[in-house]
């Protein structure tokens, strides 16, 4: 009996649909979501990616903006058990196999990851794994400093690790690649350019500023995010309102104590990681620095 192993589903490549679906490590559970459809459906036949909203739910993600007004390539269809293919996987679909033979389907998950790779240097530097981070909207994006998001740190890469690791090649905040010794801005990025380098990693060789913040305990709110932590938390209001650009790292007992408090108050009102779209798409024009900087 002969196996072949082919690779299926949504992944970070542009024909992949740029995004993975989610997995759960704990009961194994997962969703699998299909690339997008690029040719005519015929009526009738149509799966809209918006069609997975309940189940995506379940694992506290949803579905990318990018995604939603497009169709998903069934291929294989595990409704009906049926798979077909063209090109080199045609060749070995008949060269290679017979009856009895096996194909086996397999397929690049996800998580569910935060990161912290651009912008706010200071932040990157000084926060440890541990540390408890906010992300709150500038004056310059929404006025009444609605919250972002609110991470744990469970990981923190120094070093250009995160931009030397296979793993995280595809992530959109993965900008830079080592070129010789020198870090260099990938083109085709979605943000920054390569004017960034100094400000986001640092001057070479040591590259200072290359640290970056990895969470998988966390809440993202993006667009759905609200103001109500003001009426809640009236140090933490004050607090947000008198900072300028910059970050503030060291607080007082009572605030910091009311952080905490803030966060637990998150964590048990928000079931799911992710609970909205990021405030605005991916675009060099504009710049993370004025928002919350956290990519997921």
């Amino acid at each position: 009996m002969r196996c072949l192993l082919c690779r299926v589903g949504a992944d970070r490549s542009v024909g992949g649909g740029s995004w993975n679906s989610p997995v759960d490590s704990k009961s194994h559970e997962f969703a699998y979501v299909a690339i997008p459809e690029t040719g005519t459906v015929r009526a009738g036949m149509e799966k809209p990616y918006s069609a997975l909203a309940p189940v995506l739910s379940k694992f506290g993600v949803i579905l990318p903006w990018h995604l939603s007004p497009y169709n998903m390539h069934l291929d294989p269809d595990f409704d009906y058990l049926s798979y077909g293919d063209q090109g080199e996987r045609a060749k070995q679909l008949r060269t290679k196999l017979s009856q009895g033979d096996r194909i086996v389907f397999y397929s690049g998950m996800k998580r569910g990851l935060l990161s912290l790779a651009i912008c706010k240097p200071m932040i990157r530097k000084t926060a440890r794994e541990g540390d408890l981070i906010f992300g709150f909207a500038a004056n310059s994006l929404h006025p009444d400093n609605r919250l972002i998001y609110a991470a744990y740190v469970t990981k923190k890469l120094s070093g250009g690790d995160y931009y030397k690791s296979s793993r995280y090649i595809r992530r959109p905040d993965c900008i830079y690649r080592l070129s010789g010794t020198h870090f260099v801005w990938k083109k085709k990025s979605k943000y920054h350019g390569p004017e960034s380098v100094k400000h986001d990693l640092g001057d070479h060789p040591n590259y200072p500023r290359a640290n970056v913040l990895l969470s998988r305990d966390f809440r993202y709110f993006g667009i759905e995010g609200t103001a109500q932590y003001k009426s809640r938390f009236p140090r933490v209001r004050r607090a947000v309102e008198r900072l300028g650009q910059g970050s503030r790292v060291r607080h007082n007992e009572e605030l910091r104590r009311e952080l905490n408090n803030m966060a637990d108050w998150l964590w048990q009102n928000a079931n799911r990681k992710i609970m909205g779209q990021p405030t605005s798409a991916p675009s060099r024009q504009i710049c993370l620095r004025g928002g919350s900087c956290g990519v997921v």
